[in-house]
C-alpha cells in the first residue's frame, strides 16, 4: 500500500517536473532571451513589469480561486452539490480585466491596443490558472505535461507572429490560448453548473481570505518589477530579472511540485506526518545550496549567451540575485503544508511579517546599496519568510 502510493506520487512528480522544465526551457531559454534581443532594456523592462502585473492579479484571484476549489472539494462532494466555481471565476476575471485596463491605460500610459492585448492575455491567464484544477482534483498530472507541451507550442508559434508584427503581446496570447484550448476539452470542471449553492458564503469568506493572502505574497514575487521600475527605471527591471534569472528558473521547475504536494494533502485517505514535512524541507535546502554553488559557476557563461545585451549591467548582481530567489522556492516547498493544516489566518500574519521586512528592507537598502541593496533585501525577506513556514508547519503537521 505504502509502496504503491510512494510510486504514484513519484510518478506525478516526474510529470510535473518535466512539465515544468518543457515550460521553462520553451519561456526561459527561448521567449525572455528572444524578447530581450528584439526590444531593448528600457522596453523589455517595461514588458516585465506588465507580465508582473498580470501574474501578479491573476495568480492571487484564480490562484486562490484555484486552491480555494481544492481545499473545498471534499465537502462539496460530500453533501452532493456543484456550483459557485464557474459563477466567481466570470464575476473575479471580469473585475480583474477592467482594473487592469484602467492601470495599463491611466497608470503607464500604454497606447489603446497594447491595454487591450495585455488584458486579453490576463483574462487567458485566469482561464488557465483556475481550470488547471480539474486535473489537480484527480491528480492527472500527465495532462497538464500535456497542456504545458501546447501552450510552449504556442509560445514558439507566437514568438514568431511577434518578430513579423514586431508586437510582442502575441507571443504570450498564442501560449496561453493553445493551452486554454486543451484544458476546455479535457476537464469537466469548466461544465459545471454557473449557479450559487448554500456553501457559497463560506467558499466565499475563504476565498477572500486566500485573495488577501495571495495578493500580497505574488506582490511580492514580482515586487521587483513593480518596485524597480519607478525607482531605478526600466532598465534596472531588466538587469536584476537578467541576474537573478537561475533562481527564478529554479523556482519554475521546483514551485509546482508544491502543487503536486497540496494536491496531495487535501485528499482525506492521506496523512501527511511532521518527520516527512521535514524530510521535504531539509531535501529542498539540499537541492538549494547544490543550485546556489552551481550556478556561481554556469550563471556568468549562460546569461552571457542568452542576454548579451544585459549581460554586463546584470553581472555585479548575478551571485546575490540567484541566491535571493533560491531561498524563495525554498519558502514556497514549506508552503503547502501551512495552507492546508494551518489555520488560515496564519497565511495572513506569514505573509504580512515577510511583507513589511521585504518592504521596509528594500526601501533602506536600495537607498544605501542601489541594485544589489535591493537583491539583499530579497535574500532577508525570503529567508525570514522560510522560518516562519517552518516554525508554523512544524506546529500544526501531526506528529504521527
Amino acid at each position: 500500500m505504502i509502496r504503491n502510493r510512494l510510486k504514484r506520487i513519484s510518478i506525478d512528480f516526474s510529470y510535473n517536473i518535466i512539465s515544468s522544465i518543457i515550460s521553462t526551457a520553451t519561456i526561459q531559454i527561448i521567449l525572455y532571451p528572444s524578447l530581450a534581443k528584439l526590444l531593448g532594456d528600457e522596453k523589455y523592462g517595461a514588458l516585465l513589469t506588465f507580465m508582473g502585473i498580470i501574474n501578479t492579479i491573476s495568480s492571487s484571484l484564480l490562484g486562490s480561486l484555484n486552491n480555494v476549489r481544492l481545499i473545498r472539494n471534499e465537502e462539496y462532494e460530500k453533501k452532493g452539490v456543484k456550483g459557485d466555481f464557474n459563477p466567481l471565476l466570470i464575476i473575479t476575471l471580469l473585475i480583474s480585466m477592467v482594473f487592469c485596463y484602467i492601470v495599463f491605460i491611466y497608470t503607464y500610459k500604454t497606447e489603446v491596443t497594447l491595454a487591450i492585448a495585455l488584458v486579453l492575455v490576463l483574462g487567458l491567464h485566469g482561464f488557465r490558472e483556475y481550470y488547471f484544477v480539474g486535473y489537480r482534483l484527480k491528480l492527472n498530472f500527465r495532462l497538464n505535461l500535456i497542456a504545458k507541451i501546447f501552450s510552449s507550442a504556442g509560445y514558439i508559434i507566437g514568438l514568431l507572429i511577434a518578430k513579423t508584427t514586431a508586437f510582442w503581446p502575441f507571443a504570450f496570447i498564442a501560449g496561453e490560448l493553445f493551452s486554454c484550448i486543451f484544458i476546455a476539452f479535457t476537464t469537466d470542471v469548466i461544465n459545471e453548473p454557473i449557479k450559487f449553492t448554500p456553501l457559497c458564503h463560506s467558499t466565499v469568506r475563504k476565498f477572500v481570505i486566500l485573495i488577501c493572502s495571495g495578493f500580497v505574497g505574488n506582490v511580492f514575487i514580482y515586487f521587483d518589477r513593480l518596485f524597480i521600475y519607478p525607482v531605478l527605471g526600466a532598465a534596472a527591471v531588466s538587469a536584476y530579472s537578467v541576474a537573478s534569472y537561475f533562481g527564478k528558473s529554479l523556482a519554475i521547475i521546483l514551485t509546482p511540485i508544491a502543487s503536486v504536494l497540496l494536491s496531495y494533502y487535501s485528499r482525506k485517505d492521506y496523512n501527511m506526518t511532521r518527520k516527512l514535512f521535514w524530510i521535504t524541507n531539509v531535501v529542498t535546502i539540499g537541492i538549494a545550496v547544490l543550485f546556489i554553488g552551481f550556478s556561481y559557476f554556469a550563471a556568468p557563461y549562460v546569461i552571457k549567451y542568452l542576454y548579451p545585451g544585459i549581460f554586463e549591467s546584470a553581472k555585479p548582481y548575478l551571485f546575490i540575485g540567484n541566491t535571493a530567489a533560491t531561498i524563495g522556492v525554498v519558502a514556497n516547498m514549506a508552503q503547502p503544508a501551512v495552507l492546508k493544516y494551518a489555520p488560515t489566518f496564519w497565511q495572513i500574519i506569514v505573509l504580512f511579517v515577510y511583507g513589511g521586512v521585504y518592504l521596509v528592507s528594500s526601501i533602506i537598502l536600495v537607498r544605501m546599496l542601489g541594485l544589489y541593496g535591493f537583491a539583499l533585501s530579497v535574500a532577508i525577506s525570503n529567508l525570514t519568510r522560510t522560518l516562519i513556514l517552518y516554525l508554523v508547519g512544524d506546529k500544526y503537521v501531526k506528529t504521527l
